[in-house]
């Protein structure tokens, strides 16, 4: 697992790379939580969950059917918790 996701980050451009690790990094070093979930608010093909050990759930615009995708605007984000 660990190989693929290694392989999957090594695909990505480097702006992404950069970004979504620095990211991942950044949510590391702020934040000790075990059980910490993630909403990555406009990160369509961003891949934070390569760069972090928490489940990440990302919300956008764009009309597409992935796991852990929400279709949605920012706007008017329904999110209870």
């Amino acid at each position: 697992m660990i190989q693929e996701a290694k392989q999957k980050a090594e695909n990505l451009s480097t702006d992404i790379f950069v970004r979504a690790s620095v990211i991942g990094k950044l949510i590391g070093s702020l934040t000790q939580k075990k059980n910490l979930k993630i909403l990555d608010v406009g990160g369509y093909q961003g891949r934070l969950e390569l760069f972090v050990d928490s489940p990440v759930k990302v919300l956008d615009i764009f009309d597409v059917s992935e796991e852990n995708y929400i279709k949605g605007d920012a706007k008017n984000i329904d999110c209870p918790d």
